[in-house]
């Protein structure tokens, strides 16, 4: 018997990638699938496997699931988080943490009360080749990173916030400049949704370690995401998501010696193995990669943004 999994929130992304990637997990037991629309939960069941419910206090009163999945829509994150981790439940969520700080916050407090584990799913961190690159910036072959570039072209520009600090450590200060359509709202394309104005930014960054960086956001579809990093040995970058990594030495001798991609490489690859740590850490007893503090504090960096934008000048985002 593997531990015994719900999903609360049964929209595109659980149907596409959560419950495929647990599907790949022997260490998982799909007990049960919630949704306030019981056609979604059904054909998930139907799929899946998992008892049916749309009403959260009683799935988690009847199944007693030991991990809880929420894949809701970020205004609904925090009551989620906070019934499933009182039950007993570990929680892993899906980004954006919450759609305020106040309520990040008070679900780093509940999982804090409860003694339960509270984990941010920003699956990019698991994909094969931004896994390389990290690997090899912590086993120091880039020798001291000077500086780090994102571009992102896409409506969830917390994945690059995320990778900034994933990929260079603490964020000391930012400065910003930032224009809002205020005209124009984006649309997620999978689900067939406004989200809100279109926000456009560029963003220079100072690291704790004394790294620069820069990142540029824009919510207008259609774009990617690449990667650069320059150390003092190597030269690293991804073009696109999920491409391929390539270095080159930044100094005569440096050697290249890029780790084997882990695998699967697909898209539900990066799920299943973001989701794939949150129980090994649990059995274990080890800390996840991505806990609710990453969460939070990808979510503070994002208000400091504005705030730079809005003061004209460096903000520190924690």
């Amino acid at each position: 018997m593997g531990h015994r999994y719900a999903i609360v929130g049964c929209g595109g992304i659980a149907n596409n990638l959560h419950l495929p990637a647990v599907e790949r997990l022997d260490s998982v037991d799909i007990v049960a699938v919630c949704d306030i629309v019981e056609e979604r939960a059904k054909a998930a069941a139907q799929k899946y496997g998992g008892e049916v419910f749309t009403n959260l206090d009683e799935m988690l009163s009847k199944m007693k699931p030991e991990i809880v999945d929420v894949c809701t829509n970020e205004p609904y994150h925090r009551g989620v988080v906070e019934k499933a981790l009182e039950s007993g439940a570990d929680v892993i969520c899906e980004k954006t943490m919450a759609d305020t700080i106040e309520n990040a916050q008070a679900m780093l407090n509940a999982a804090e009360k409860t003694g339960k584990r509270l984990a941010i799913n920003y699956n990019y961190r698991w994909l094969s080749s931004n896994m390389a690159l990290h690997q090899m910036i912590q086993n120091g072959d880039f020798g001291d990173i000077r500086y780090i570039a994102s571009t992102f072209h896409w409506f969830q520009g917390t994945h690059s916030i995320d990778m900034m600090r994933n990929l260079g450590g603490e964020i000391a200060e930012l400065c910003a400049t930032c224009t809002v359509d205020e005209n124009v709202e984006f649309m997620v394309f999978r689900e067939n949704v406004l989200r809100g104005n279109v926000r456009n930014a560029a963003v220079c960054l100072r690291y704790e370690s004394g790294a620069i960086g820069s990142m540029t956001l824009s919510m207008y579809g259609g774009g990617n995401m690449n990667f650069e990093v320059v150390g003092t040995k190597l030269r690293g970058q991804i073009i696109g998501i999920g491409g391929d990594l390539r270095v080159v030495p930044t100094m005569p001798g440096a050697k290249v010696t890029i780790p084997e991609y882990p695998e699967p490489r697909d898209w539900v690859g990066s799920f299943q193995r973001s989701i794939g740590a949150f129980i090994e850490s649990i059995e274990n007893d080890i800390p996840h990669p991505v806990t609710g503090i990453d969460g939070l504090k990808a979510m503070k960096i994002d208000h400091a943004i504005d705030v730079s934008n809005k003061q004209k000048g460096w903000v520190k985002p924690y």
